[in-house]
């Protein structure tokens, strides 16, 4: 189990493994930890995913994934689930430890119902480590700490924790991280600040990516060499995601979709406002706690307060938080899938919309200048402009063929773009690029 001994716990994150079940009716799971980690071990090992520098398999068989997530979310029809290391049932114990084991990416923070954090999927994460080809000396710079999974591999595979930074905006993720490394026996740096401003006294790193065209812009008025920014953006599962597939029930009408955190800057007050312009159309708004927890947002109730005064409670529904699993259905049922922040600094709601085959309007903003192409992919209107909303969607709701064709040039565009497997091996080159560039390389990962 590397450095962590067994039966050692880290009461503040609820990740002791205890080793006593000879005195307990409870499973073994001292036992069940290392037969899990050996498992998956071999299943990266099976995948080829660290041939090129195999020494990325020490590293994961000595630092152990369950302390990084001591609970973490499943999604179910009923929305998240959570499972954690200290619940009471000892069976439930047993299904977190082997869920930490798995090879599969683990929902370790929500935040309204929305994922803000989880720790990566392992043998992706293999991979990714292995085309960054390390060398014994190198400093790296990881931006976004998550669970602290990934800066404990890097800092193994060092042998110095001194030479490892991770950095992350939110104080509680970098608290936690932080925990979850002392109790696997590592020390690296970690700080609570602004990623896309790196941590300069720790500075230079040679290459940096970031997920969109204005975060390099962002990072070129910063001072940082456009040269030195690889564009990487964020990926969609293209399986799960896609047109074909059950499709929530609707009515006759058509139906609109706003999805995400119940927050002003998201601008679904907007979309309310446009709705009231576009006759026979229903709006759907998904995000924010479950349905009937909605009276108790703050947020929610503004909405909802904005609906009765105009007068469009038969054509406006909050639905609250919508689990994963059923995510696709209800995108699949829509006509259109409205994204108007007033910033947005990438935005997976309208590729998870594109691969499903619907079309987009989005605000012409951060990210979503990437991804929603106007008049291609999707339609582009201003930030904060109801009447340029309403008068989009009119347009796009009389015309079907053009729904169409923008549905499926949006699929095409997420197949060919923003698929999981072609972001992971766009991350990868940027590291051989860096590799190339200067072989101590540091490198800096924005997003």
């Amino acid at each position: 189990m590397g450095a962590h001994a067994v039966g050692d716990t880290d009461d503040r994150s609820g990740t002791a493994v205890r080793g006593d079940a000879a005195a307990t009716d409870e499973p073994d799971l001292a036992a069940l930890a290392e037969r899990a980690q050996a498992a998956l071990v071999r299943t990266i090992d099976a995948s080829g995913a660290w041939k090129d520098d195999p020494v990325w398999r020490e590293a994961f068989t000595a630092v152990p994934r369950h302390l990084f997530v001591p609970y973490y979310y499943v999604a179910t029809a009923r929305g998240y689930e959570r499972r954690w290391g200290e619940h009471p049932d000892p069976g439930a114990r047993e299904e977190w430890l082997r869920g930490a084991y798995a090879d599969v990416p683990l929902a370790s923070r929500l935040r309204d119902g929305e994922l803000v954090s989880s720790s990566s999927q392992p043998s992706l994460m293999a991979r990714m480590l292995a085309a960054l080809r390390i060398e014994d000396g190198n400093r790296v710079l990881e931006i976004g700490a998550g669970t602290g999974y990934n800066a404990a591999l890097i800092a193994h595979r060092l042998g110095d924790d001194g030479l490892v930074t991770t950095v992350d905006l939110d104080p509680e993720i970098t608290e936690s991280a932080r925990r979850h490394l002392a109790a696997a026996g590592h020390h690296p740096a970690v700080v609570t600040g602004d990623g896309a401003r790196g941590v300069p006294e720790r500075a230079p790193y040679d290459r940096i990516i970031a997920t969109c065209a204005d975060e390099r812009r962002e990072l070129s008025v910063m001072g940082v060499p456009e040269e030195r920014v690889d564009i990487v953006p964020c990926g969609v599962d293209v399986d799960q995601f896609a047109p074909m597939g059950q499709a929530a029930p609707r009515s006759r009408r058509h139906r609109i979709l706003v999805l995400g955190r119940l927050v002003r800057r998201k601008g679904i007050e907007d979309v309310i406002r446009a709705i009231a312009q576009v006759p026979d159309a229903e709006l759907v708004v998904a995000g924010g706690p479950p349905r009937a927890e909605l009276s108790t947002d703050p947020e929610a109730d503004r909405l909802q307060g904005l609906v009765d005064e105009l007068r469009l409670q038969d054509r406006v529904q909050l639905v609250g938080r919508v689990s994963r699993a059923d995510l696709p259905a209800l995108i699949r049922s829509c006509d259109v899938v409205t994204c108007v922040p007033w910033y947005e600094p990438f935005g997976i709601v309208p590729l998870e919309a594109m691969a499903c085959g619907v079309p987009v309007v989005a605000s012409s903003v951060g990210g979503l200048l990437d991804t929603v192409i106007d008049g291609v992919t999707g339609i582009q209107v201003p930030p904060r402009r109801p009447d340029r909303l309403a008068a989009a969607l009119r347009e796009l709701l009389a015309d079907p063929r053009r729904r169409a064709r923008l549905g499926t040039q949006g699929r095409q565009s997420v197949e060919a773009r923003y698929a999981w497997p072609l972001v992971a091996a766009e991350v990868e080159r940027s590291y051989l690029r860096a590799v190339a560039q200067r072989r101590t390389a540091a490198v800096g990962v924005v997003g």
